[in-house]
C-alpha cells in the first residue's frame, strides 16, 4: 500500500514537472510574430489608424498572457514601450478572449490641433469610420470594434511612465 502511494506520488510529481517546463518553453516555442501584420492590420481598423508592432511575444511565468512592444499609431498620435495583456483563462477554455489585468508601460500621447482646430485624436473617430464603413455591413455585435471593445472590459489597468505632449498651433498664444 505504501508503495502504490509512492508510485501515484511520483507519477503526479512528473507530470507536474513536465507541465511546468512545458510552460517554461512555451514562449520559446509559439512564434506570435506570425501574427503581428494581422494584429497591427485589424487594430488599425477598429482604430481606423495606422497601427504599426514592433515585436508580440507570449507570456507563461507572470500570468499566461501575450506582450507586445513597441506599438505606433498614427506615427506620432502614439507611442506605447510595452504592453501586456494577461489572459482570463475561463473564459479562453470557451474559445472567448478576455484580459484580466492590462499593463500599459511607457505609453506617449501626442494631441496635435492643426490650423482648422480639428484635434488629431478626433479625425479617425468622425470621418475616417464613415468612409470604411460599407452601407452593407450591418453594426452592432458583429462590429470588429466591439469585439475588441468587449475583450478589452478588464478589472485591472495599470499605465506606467505616460506622457501626454499637446501641440497647438491654431492660436498665436502657447498652451
Amino acid at each position: 500500500m505504501k508503495r502504490v502511494f509512492k508510485i501515484t506520488g511520483l507519477i503526479f510529481l512528473s507530470l507536474a514537472m513536465l507541465l511546468f517546463l512545458a510552460l517554461l518553453f512555451l514562449p520559446y516555442i509559439v512564434d506570435l510574430n506570425n501574427y503581428r501584420e494581422a494584429a497591427a492590420r485589424e487594430s488599425g481598423r477598429a482604430l481606423n489608424r495606422k497601427v504599426s508592432i514592433g515585436d508580440i511575444r507570449l507570456t507563461t511565468l507572470t500570468g499566461f498572457g501575450i506582450r507586445l512592444k513597441d506599438i505606433k499609431v498614427d506615427e506620432d498620435l502614439l507611442e506605447v514601450g510595452s504592453l501586456k495583456l494577461r489572459l482570463s483563462l475561463l473564459p479562453l477554455l470557451k474559445g472567448r478572449i478576455e484580459f484580466s489585468r492590462i499593463i500599459i508601460d511607457k505609453p506617449s500621447l501626442l494631441l496635435k490641433r492643426d490650423r482648422e482646430g480639428n484635434w488629431n485624436a478626433s479625425q479617425a473617430a468622425e470621418g475616417d469610420k464613415l468612409k470604411t464603413k460599407k452601407p452593407s455591413e450591418p453594426e452592432g455585435k458583429d462590429d470588429i470594434s466591439f469585439k475588441i471593445l468587449t475583450a478589452l472590459l478588464v478589472s485591472d489597468l495599470e499605465i506606467k511612465n505616460g506622457k501626454v505632449r499637446l501641440q497647438d498651433v491654431s492660436s498665436k498664444k502657447p498652451v
